[in-house]
Parts: structure tokens; sequence; C-alpha cells
């Protein structure tokens, strides 16, 4: 197969199977609801820090989020997509349907406090009880939290 016919099929690819949230996600500063869960890598080095809160975005639930490092090594950069994309996000006592992969990474906890988290919209309907729910976020294989 000659490289243009690889070139177009990897194009294709991305913009069939990219996360549709990035492109044109909005954008929230981070408010005093969102909360946070520290991943400790400690056999690799670092910890991944997600932040995160609901918002009402078009009558839905948004998942806004934010990522970052606290001492990274190169490993837990790299397995970082993997690792967060384990993450399960609830609000009152519901599930949701949550791509990490939307979320905004920043290399250090002081930019990302000083930057913005981008939103995931799921599927779920925005309901007023909503706004006084704290979102529940922990790891797949059980709870991790501070």
């Amino acid at each position: 197969m000659n490289t243009s016919v690889i070139a177009i099929m990897t194009a294709l690819a991305l913009t069939v199977f990219a996360p549709q949230a990035v492109a044109g996600a909005p954008e929230v500063k981070p408010g005093a609801d969102f909360q946070g869960i520290g991943i400790d890598l400690s056999s690799i080095g670092g910890t991944i820090v997600v932040y995160a809160g609901v918002r009402e975005i078009s009558a839905k639930v948004a998942v806004c989020g934010m990522v970052f490092f606290d001492k990274p090594t190169g490993t837990a950069k790299a397995i970082e997509p993997k690792v967060t994309s384990k993450l399960i996000f609830k609000l009152a006592g519901k599930r949701l349907n949550v791509q990490t992969s939307a979320f905004r990474r920043y290399p250090t906890e002081a930019e990302a406090l000083a930057g913005k988290a981008r939103c995931f919209v799921t599927g779920t309907p925005w309901a007023t009880a909503y706004a006084k729910t704290t979102l529940s976020i922990e790891l797949e294989r059980g709870a991790i939290s501070y």
C-alpha cells in the first residue's frame, strides 16, 4: 500500500474515532464543587490528579475536568490516558458515561488551577437537584480519593 493511501486512511480513522467532545467543547473555571482524585503510581513514580465537576449544558449533565501530574515520570505521562479512562463518575448514585480524553491536561497543579476545565456533555438529562449534588470519582478497581 502506498504512503498516500495510508495517510488518507489514518486521517479518516482519526476523524471518525477521535472524541467529539474536544473540538469546540465548552470550558469552565474550576469551582468549589470540583472533586479530586489522586492516583498514586508509586511503582513507576508520580501521581496523576484529576479534578472534575458537573455543569448543565444544553439540558444535559456535563462533566468538566482537568488532569495534571505531581512529580511525574515519562512512564506515568505515557500511561495516563489508560489510567484515567478507568475512572468512574457518579452523580446522585447514577453512573455517568464520561470520556476523560476530553479533559484538559496541564503539567502542574498551579497551571491547572489557573486554567480552565474542558467539559464532556453526557447523554444524561439535567435535573435541578444535580446542582446541589456532589460528583463522585473513583477508580474502577476501587475508590481512591483525598
